[in-house]
């Protein structure tokens, strides 16, 4: 019994660790947007995602468009199969108001962004 209970807790800190780093990417990464450092950001792109955006330069133009003000946290969700999403909100420099979705994979120990979704807050 007390070897279960040993297994249970390590197993929650494992994910809560795993939680803390997703958190951790996401928050760099959306300081990153809103310090306007394209380079930075860029670098925590998933590959694929590098690709659709149209390398850095696509990324540049599309992420200067989208510039956050302010941003916020607000729900997180961690799959088994090393993919999350932090949801929340966003302003942006030209004060649109946004319901905000990065979506993250993890990468042995980094987590890269593979989705941003912006939708116009309700």
């Amino acid at each position: 019994m007390k070897f279960k209970m040993i297994f249970i807790a390590a197993a929650f800190v494992a994910v809560g660790c795993g939680m803390s780093k997703m958190k951790e990417s996401g928050a760099a990464f959306m300081d990153a947007w809103k310090a306007g450092d394209a380079d930075k950001t860029y670098a925590l792109l998933e590959a694929d995602l590098q690709k659709e955006l149209g390398e850095l330069e696509g990324w540049k133009k599309w992420a200067t468009d989208k510039k956050p003000a302010s941003y916020s946290f607000s729900g997180f969700n961690v799959n088994a199969n090393g993919t999350g999403t932090l949801s929340g909100s966003v302003e942006t420099a030209s004060q649109q108001k946004a319901d905000l979705e990065l979506h993250l994979k993890k990468h042995g120990e980094d987590w890269k962004v593979m989705g941003i979704s912006l939708k116009p807050a309700k």
